[in-house]
């Protein structure tokens, strides 16, 4: 499986970390607007032998995702940046990503929100699940938030 996690701060780097051990996962890259986050996660991906990209200097949704990812894992601070993200601009996870493939939101948003994003990604076969997270970011890191 092919995963890619948007959002490397304390809750989602310790998530994309613990998908990194997995053995369910093959390949798998991290997404943020902070390079220094990105480049490190690379370099632990890469040294695990599970780098999905080669590291693009630039921080845009579409370096880091493409039509090949299974699954993403959205973990960013609001409803607003899921939003922008998902269906915001000319390049967004709706325009990206390929029928069958599985968008998973761990962010804070409303259940109106959830419910029409639902309905968006549906259009392209796109399944899309909202899976709200708690725990903190050792538990993350650790794999044990619920």
């Amino acid at each position: 499986m092919k995963v890619t996690v948007i959002g490397l701060g304390a809750m989602g780097g310790g998530m994309a970390q613990s998908l990194l051990r997995s053995p369910s996962v093959d390949e798998i890259s991290g997404f943020d607007l902070s390079s220094d986050l990105v480049s490190g996660f690379y370099n632990d991906a890469k040294a695990a032998g599970k780098a999905t990209l080669t590291l693009s200097s630039e921080l845009t949704l579409d370096n880091f995702v493409n039509e090949s990812i299974d699954v993403v894992l959205i973990v960013l601070v609001n409803e607003a940046q899921c939003q922008s993200t998902c269906f915001g601009g000319d390049v967004n996870l709706l325009s990206i990503l390929r029928e069958g493939s599985c968008v998973i939101v761990s962010s804070t948003v409303s259940a109106v929100w959830s419910k029409a994003a639902y309905e968006q990604f549906a259009k392209k076969n796109i399944q899309f699940c909202d899976c709200p997270i708690s725990g903190g970011a050792v538990r993350a890191l650790s794999g044990e938030i619920t």
